[in-house]
């Protein structure tokens, strides 16, 4: 590692450098003032030093002219808390190699010093050798030919691609690491075409790169580095993003004549970073989608609970029951948009239980062929001894079908659909998982098909809310945004992978559940709740949805009190001198919460039960500690069946 030296009057800031340094394995000192470092300089040579740009008695820049001038092998790195345009320029003129604006962080700081170190070794080299071959052409010539043998050494065995080129783009030297890296041999490698080595994309931005360095005059900096991120295709015609880092070498005068270039494969940082992006970007989705939940429930709870009451009073042969059966019809389309919206932004309420994948599928393979049509083969592969998940049964359910549909959708004039199903281990996960949400065992759910794929610039917005690429009457774009919800909901990773013309993979890993007792898969059967004179508090801010709350209770024969806070809601308990049965409430409410108005109604009334309803989403419940076990909860928005069904559910419990 390097020998670098810190030079800053700021003690805190010093120390905190240095232990940077020293943490990356370098060999750091530190300075406070310009007297002290040239002391320092004067014992012992320094491959980089770190200098603040304003010091006591001298300046930074002076003191970078007095370092480049007794130690011209010394790389200097500027650093300043107030940084501008006139400072940073002035701070290159001097000599400096880079200029980092305080406060510096750990990575910035080691990467900027990593690559004035290799600048330094470079020139010391590059210094030595050419004093060797001015003084000892004739007399050294062996110990020449020794010193180019370690370079050689060096370069064959590098982890990057070193190469240099001229000044046409012709490769005149590459490390034989170009066949592990790009799959060309050495001696492919330096026949290429300049137009076959640089991407067409990318050529301008090379040619601007050599036409400034062209343009500088012949005090030029030699250790400049350039820095590029290239796309460059390999030997096998697949691309590779590359980040290079040129040094244009100059003869006498001051002029380019050969660039030496290092080249790193950066394409798994690149797709990480844009893993990152994309993961920030549908958070910020599912914020929003979250966020109008329980406003819109509301509304749709009144619709959907008037239009029943109207309902079950005009009587079928009203002409006005079909009219009110299209608006419950509308009312549920509504509410099942609501429900995929919260599902992608992994907010919806689910009822997770231990079941295996197998029988899932088994048991919607028949919906699911009845979906995708006789012109579809369905192939199944379920591997056998499959460890079990946690997870809501509906929610894998409507992941096959989800997919499914998208298949078949891709295949208007038949295909093959494939479901396979197989075990994977921590280690052979083919997506990145945060290391402390790892399990120890997943199961990877795959399903492809035979269609047409889809396209690169279609493909990276497939998971977005109503993204569709169908005709407006074929869906409305919640199908793979739902999946993707669920997905992550779950604590699993979805990838797709799609050929043009060839077809479309979905991969979908789910973590094994700790708990290996699957749960049967009975439904729960509702039954219509019989009349009753029992008296309910019902507590809701919401105006509609109050009146509609009471009105249903009322027609069912319970005797009803209302309130459209929790501090009236005491109120309304403390008047009312006979037995209150049942507490109605929200969750969420203005001044008190419905978990805290119920945990103080209790305390005056313990034989009372609870039943909560609620338009937010899970993470709001769960907040405020109402998905505990054994809290009864009615999703909003609710018919009034449902709504009759939970209270009959909770006052038999």
């Amino acid at each position: 590692m390097a020998r670098v030296l810190v030079v800053d009057d700021e003690r805190g800031l010093r120390i905190t450098m240095r232990q940077f340094l020293l943490d990356a394995g370098h060999d750091a000192d530190a300075a406070m003032t310009a007297r002290e470092a040239l002391d320092l300089i004067d014992r012992r040579p320094y491959d980089v030093v770190v200098l603040d740009i304003i010091l006591p008695e001298v300046n930074g820049l002076s003191l970078l002219a007095m370092i480049r001038k007794s130690c011209p092998d010394t790389v200097v790195i500027m650093i300043t808390g107030e940084p501008t345009f006139e400072t940073a320029a002035e701070a290159v003129r001097s000599g400096a190699f880079d200029y980092l604006s305080k406060p510096v962080s750990s990575e910035k700081l080691c990467s900027c010093v990593a690559k004035a170190s290799r600048i330094a070794a470079l020139q010391v080299e590059n210094r030595q050798y050419r004093e060797r071959l001015e003084k000892l052409v004739d007399e050294r010539s062996a110990e020449l030919r020794k010193s180019e043998r370690r370079y050689r050494l060096l370069a064959e065995n590098a982890t990057d691609l070193i190469f240099t080129m001229n000044l046409e783009f012709g490769i005149t030297y590459c490390s034989p690491s170009v066949t592990r890296i790009r799959g060309y041999t050495v001696e492919e490698m330096m026949s290429l075409d300049p137009v076959d080595n640089i991407a067409p994309s990318f050529l301008e931005k090379v040619m601007k790169v050599l036409n400034d360095e062209l343009s500088m005059d012949r005090d030029a900096d030699p250790t400049r580095v350039r820095t590029l991120e290239l796309e460059l295709t390999n030997k096998d015609g697949t691309t590779a993003w590359h980040e290079m880092s040129l040094t244009f070498l100059r003869d006498d005068e001051g002029k380019p004549v050969e660039v030496l270039g290092v080249s790193r494969d950066i394409t798994r940082r690149r797709q990480v970073e844009e893993q990152l992006r994309q993961s920030q970007k549908m958070e910020a989705m599912g914020r929003l989608a979250g966020g109008v939940s329980h406003d819109f429930n509301n509304l749709l709870s009144a619709i959907l609970g008037y239009a029943s009451l109207l309902k079950s009073q005009v009587g079928t042969d009203s002409p006005l029951f079909e009219d009110i059966e299209e608006i419950e019809k509308a009312g549920q389309r509504a509410s099942n948009l609501t429900g995929q919206l919260l599902a992608f932004s992994r907010k919806g309420i689910r009822e997770p239980e231990v079941l295996s994948v197998n029988d899932v599928i088994t048991d919607t393979l028949r919906m699911l062929r009845r979906i995708i049509g006789e012109d579809i083969q369905l192939d199944t592969s379920l591997e056998e001894a499959l460890p079990a998940i946690s997870a809501d049964r509906g929610h894998i359910e409507q992941i096959l079908v989800n997919l499914a549909v998208n298949a078949r959708d891709a295949m208007p004039e038949g295909g093959e659909l494939s479901i396979r199903t197989s075990r994977l281990i921590s280690d052979d996960l083919p997506v990145p998982i945060d290391p402390e949400l790892r399990a120890p065992s997943y199961v990877k759910l795959e399903v492809s098909d035979t269609g047409g794929g889809i396209a690169p610039d279609v493909i990276e917005h497939i998971f977005e809310p109503f993204f569709t690429t169908k005709v407006e009457s074929r869906g409305t774009g919640l199908g793979l945004s739902t999946v993707y919800g669920i997905v992550r909901q779950s604590g699993g990773e979805i990838r797709v992978e799609s050929d043009v013309g060839k077809g479309t993979r979905f991969e979908v890993i789910l973590p094994a559940s700790l708990s290996q007792d699957v749960t049967g898969a009975a439904r729960k059967e509702s039954t219509a709740p019989a009349p009753s004179s029992e008296s309910v508090l019902v507590v809701e801010d919401d105006d509609a949805v109050r009146a509609l709350t009471v009105r249903i209770l009322e027609e069912r024969g319970y005797s009803v009190l209302a309130a459209r806070n929790g501090h009236e809601a005491l109120r309304v308990s403390a008047e009312h001198a006979g037995v209150l049965h049942l507490l109605l409430s929200d969750v969420v409410m203005p001044g008190m919460s419905g978990k805290e108005l119920a945990d103080r109604l209790v305390q005056s009334r313990p034989d009372m039960r609870v039943l909560f309803m609620s338009g937010y989403t899970d993470d709001v419940i769960a907040s405020q500690g109402v998905l505990d076990d054994g809290v009864m909860l009615v999703p909003k928005p609710f018919e009034a069946s449902e709504l009759l069904s939970a209270v009959e559910k909770v006052l038999g419990s």
